[in-house]
């Protein structure tokens, strides 16, 4: 079972797909961090803000957020927030987006994704649990992508004055121009 735990301390089980859920108070800020698999990073309650050098996406409550490994990203909390993410190694991800994008979230893949923080880590790939696994693998795959992105501009001036004046308003410290 791995609740109210950093990624890091479980991204190196042995097993294709790991799971863990993390509750956080509204205006909580993950810094820019990257993790070695692929996540796909569920909002079971609120909405977030996920910031990456090509984009922002808004992640609101019942969708997700798919980020493929090694990817710098942020994540900003715009209220209290619930998360159940998953962690795929590189051949359970295989082919999937190379991108970031919001995703829906089918009530079969929420209901998998909230069970899979109650299992254990390391699972036994035979048993119940890694059946679910294997199954969540397959809902994320058939994941729609949804239309929840901002792209950053190309020019760097514009992209640096953009990022300060959304951390500006999601903090509630300006407005935007």
């Amino acid at each position: 079972m791995a609740r109210h735990v950093r990624a890091e301390k479980i991204e190196g089980v042995k097993r294709p797909v790991v799971a863990v859920g993390n509750d956080y108070p509204a205006g909580h800020l993950h810094a820019t961090h990257a993790h070695r698999r692929s996540q796909l990073l569920f909002a079971e309650l609120g909405t977030m803000l996920v910031e990456t050098q090509h984009g922002t996406w808004m992640v609101p409550t019942h969708q997700g957020m798919w980020i493929p490994g090694g990817v710098r990203h942020s994540i900003a909390m715009l209220s209290q927030v619930a998360t159940r993410s998953v962690y795929l190694d590189k051949r359970a991800a295989r082919g999937m987006p190379r991108q970031c994008e919001v995703v829906g979230v089918s009530p079969l893949l929420r209901q998998l994704l909230i069970l899979a923080v109650n299992l254990p880590s390391e699972y036994d790939p035979r048993s119940r649990a890694g059946r679910i696994m294997s199954l969540l693998i397959d809902e994320i795959r058939l994941a729609p992508a949804l239309p929840l992105s901002l792209p950053c501009p190309g020019d760097v001036r514009l992209a640096s004055s953009g990022r300060r004046r959304r951390t500006r308003s999601i903090c509630g410290a300006g407005r935007w121009a």
